[in-house]
């Protein structure tokens, strides 16, 4: 599928969109900041204390660092359609577009990143949205291979064979069946009428594999860091 011009859009829907925009950021950062000021209140009203301050610090530093990951990963999908979004533009964006989803309902935050990248990079909304469908299956899929991961820590003989292999197929399977579904007639009319995809583009396997791979490495981070938060009580 092509788009061969993004078209502006419709004066009051553009106008609209801008307003659930900034009111997706005003709200979500809200949200965001009343329950972390009711988690403070709480903390510092109960009896338990932290033994280990230090701890806490490197689980803060963690999800910093597991942040700058998952934007690599999303900027290498971009990329792959929209060659000129470079990683700067991503890192003074993507974190504050992204206190939407504080908002229930969670789609909040992919409206107002759609908003943010039509707005200032030109990048379409179906662009968007097909890049936030392979985000989330990939996010699904990495969560099932650090399951397989941790049974391959305790199997043995042919289970771990089978593991390896079961590991494998996740990671190379669903690339192959996204590039070839992308073709299909069928495939094409559905995107356009659930997600307003008008273009899709073949994604390199290297392109798949590292934003897999940072995928991975980010769940890996976030269990440090809950870990770390435990262990500091």
């Amino acid at each position: 599928m092509q788009e061969s011009n993004i078209q502006p859009p419709q004066p009051k829907k553009a106008t609209a969109r801008k307003v659930l925009y900034l009111f997706g950021i005003l709200i979500g950062g809200g949200l965001f900041i009343y329950q972390l000021a009711r988690s403070i209140l709480s903390f510092s009203g109960s009896e338990v204390r932290i033994e280990a301050p230090g701890l806490i610090f490197l689980a803060f530093l963690a999800v910093i660092i597991v942040r700058g990951i998952q934007m690599t990963a999303w900027h290498a999908l971009m990329r792959n359609i929209a060659p000129s979004l470079r990683w700067i533009d991503v890192a003074e964006k993507y974190t504050i577009t992204l206190l939407s989803r504080y908002i229930p309902g969670s789609i909040w935050g992919y409206i107002s990143r759609a908003e943010w990248l039509r707005e200032e990079h030109r990048i379409s909304y179906g662009t968007t949205n097909y890049v936030s469908i392979i985000e989330i299956g990939l996010v699904i899929l990495t969560c099932l291979q650090v399951v397989i991961l941790r049974a391959l820590s305790t199997s043995t003989g042919w289970i771990t064979l089978l593991l390896i292999l079961f590991l494998a197929v996740l990671l190379v399977l669903p690339w192959w069946l996204l590039n070839q579904i992308n073709g299909w007639g069928w495939s094409q009319h559905l995107m356009i009428r659930l997600f307003r995809v008008f273009e899709t583009k073949p994604i390199a396997f290297s392109t798949w594999l590292k934003a897999a791979l940072l995928d991975l490495l980010a769940w890996y981070g976030f269990g440090l860091s809950f870990k770390w938060i435990l262990a500091s009580f």
